[in-house]
């Protein structure tokens, strides 16, 4: 189960689904894995729509679904992240996530069940094809890859290595990790 999140106002948030909806179907699939956001770490275009949206809207709309999801049903599993690609640029805006929610809830951790990743080589370098940078994000250099690296195993399997250890890193070492997408988006 996925819930798509849109930025509104400089931290606000929008959900779908959300209220009456988001309660039924949590209800009725008792016990599901529930992904925050698709994407929210991608900045969009007419073309492409995802979720778009800075760390700390990020954070308010994951501990309110969160809250309202576990409400409904305390055997639900939250997942968190669902970012396009684990790579030292979209670790940087889950660090602000993170960040973002400590602020916002006195010092707490963020209570992730699951983290969850897309797994796609694309270049974050705003001129140019690929994935942009994420929203909020500056002082990283961008990942530039060539369409080329798009089937690249080894730097696939890099990717996920640095991911598992900024989840350790971070205190998530024995939390699971799904990577609910991956491919080779470029012929």
């Amino acid at each position: 189960q996925v819930i798509r999140l849109s930025q509104v106002g400089s931290d606000g948030y929008t959900a779908s689904p959300s209220g009456a909806a988001l309660d039924a179907m949590v209800a009725a699939n008792r016990g599901a894995l529930w992904l925050i956001g698709n994407e929210p770490d991608r900045v969009t275009d007419d073309a492409i729509t995802q979720d778009e949206i800075v760390p700390a809207g990020y954070a308010r709309a994951y501990r309110d679904l969160y809250r309202r999801i576990k409400a409904v049903d305390p055997t639900a599993r939250i997942g968190a992240g669902n970012i396009v690609q684990p790579t030292e640029a979209r670790r940087r805006y889950l660090d602000m996530v993170l960040q973002a929610y400590r602020d916002q809830n006195g010092g707490a951790a963020m209570p992730v069940d699951v983290w969850a990743t897309h797994v796609y080589i694309l270049s974050e370098c705003d001129e140019g094809w690929g994935a942009k940078m994420p929203p909020g994000v500056s002082g990283v250099e961008c990942a530039d890859y060539d369409p080329e690296d798009n089937a690249d195993v080894g730097e696939f399997e890099g990717m996920l290595k640095a991911f598992r250890q900024w989840m350790a890193d971070s205190g998530y070492r024995e939390t699971p990790l799904y990577v609910t997408e991956y491919g080779v988006l470029m012929p």
